[in-house]
């Protein structure tokens, strides 16, 4: 990191990343609670409800395990906030006093003394702490890129299944609900279209030196049709299983 770089470091893109997280795993969580909820109120039973309600279930529990994967990543993001600040502030501190002692810092952390000297002893001896100085500003750069990357690592492996996440065809036994084509066709396409077509909006936010994140988009709206479209078949007796 060279000195320019240190100058400039701060870590406000970690403050967002971990507020922005964690809201986008509030309302995913929540949105996809939500949808399974209202399945369940639904005043229909039989294979076909079972189906839904399997969806919704099995949609939900992997929106939840996503939520808490952002969580956590937010929560690595808050804390190395705290460590790589303490690390800058340290480099920084001895930048200043390196500087407030009569020395000039180069953009390779190189220091050379700009204080005239009255004898060979003081000018070998102001060498010998622009060496020491050198050294110094150079351990406390390396650190704060060392912790740096590492952060930055951890928040990879955190949020690595970000956009990753499917919402597959699932059936509770694995062969057809019924007979009935709208029961295995329909209605399973329509849950997909609703949780999958209407719900994950890939619009990703990025942030320096960390990967994007998902945010939810339309789920619940999307969902809402596919209900009524339910009630409809219910109240109109619809297609039953045989």
């Amino acid at each position: 990191m060279p000195l320019s770089e240190a100058l400039a470091y701060n870590v406000d893109h970690l403050d967002s990343a971990a507020e922005h997280w964690t809201k986008v795993a509030d309302h995913r969580e929540s949105t996809y609670a939500d949808v399974r909820n209202r399945a369940h109120g639904l005043d229909w039973t039989g294979d076909g409800a079972d189906a839904m309600h399997d969806h919704v279930d099995w949609d939900f529990q992997k929106a939840k395990f996503s939520a808490e994967d952002l969580r956590d990543a937010a929560g690595i993001a808050r804390s190395s906030a705290g460590d790589l600040h303490s690390l800058h502030r340290r480099l920084r501190d001895n930048l200043d006093d390196v500087r407030n002692d009569g020395f000039v810092v180069g953009e390779d952390y190189t220091v050379l003394n700009d204080r005239p000297t009255r004898s060979l002893d003081e000018h070998l001896a102001r060498q010998q702490q622009a060496v020491e100085h050198t050294a110094d500003l150079r351990f406390k750069a390396t650190e704060l890129t060392d912790a740096d990357a590492r952060v930055g690592a951890r928040l990879q492996t955190a949020t690595a299944g970000e956009g990753k996440i499917q919402f597959t065809d699932f059936k509770a036994d694995g062969g057809p609900v019924c007979d009935d084509p709208d029961y295995e066709d329909g209605i399973a396409r329509r849950i997909a279209a609703a949780t999958i077509g209407g719900g994950m909006a890939g619009a990703a936010v990025g942030i320096p030196g960390g990967p994007p994140a998902m945010i939810v988009g339309g789920v619940g709206t999307a969902f809402a049709g596919f209900l009524g479209e339910i009630a409809l078949e219910i109240a109109g007796d619809g297609p039953k299983c045989e």
